[in-house]
């Protein structure tokens, strides 16, 4: 949930639809006085199956950062909180190559489980790296790792730097 400063909120949630394959992010905004849908809304704000959504605000606009569980983050903008549509673009985590589940070699740039917040006009973004055993991202498996990005209100787009390891952790540290 985020609190705006004029007493309106935003709040996004996992949701799962009618089927699996239709899970997404929930979004519903409070106006001041009542909530925009208050029927129990199923679906989705990504065009993709995606989950464990987490949302910020930069001025007027709201970020959505949510996991496709297979190659990188969504990251949902919109330049205008509570109404709108959302632009999506992909924010993928770096190349690993392990092994899957049969054995066989196999590259991921998957991250999982965002938690996202903002600064003035800079995001602040954490995720994890693939968690399936053998994907390890610079000697760590399921590595946390931080994106610090700029948001450019005039065109709702975000530049990202690259990632650092939270903490400067090392596999020795593991």
């Amino acid at each position: 949930i985020v609190a705006h400063e004029d007493g309106t909120m935003s709040a996004v949630w996992t949701t799962n639809g009618s089927t699996a394959a239709s899970r997404g992010t929930g979004y519903n905004y409070y106006n001041g006085s009542s909530w925009i849908n208050s029927s129990t809304n199923t679906s989705r704000i990504e065009n993709v199956r995606a989950g464990w959504g987490s949302i910020t605000c930069v001025g007027d606009a709201e970020i959505v950062a949510s996991h496709n569980g297979t190659s990188a983050l969504v990251i949902a903008v919109r330049p205008h909180k509570g109404t709108g549509d959302w632009t999506f673009t992909n924010l993928q985590g770096p190349s690993i190559t392990g092994h899957n589940s049969q054995g066989q070699p196999a590259t991921t740039t998957a991250l999982l489980w965002p938690c996202i917040a903002s600064s003035g006009n800079t995001i602040h973004l954490i995720a994890c790296t693939d968690s399936d055993t053998g994907f390890y991202y610079q000697g760590i498996n399921t590595c946390l790792l931080y994106y610090r990005g700029t948001f450019n209100p005039s065109n709702s787009t975000i530049s990202w730097e690259q990632p650092r390891i939270v903490g400067d952790v090392t596999a020795a540290d593991v």
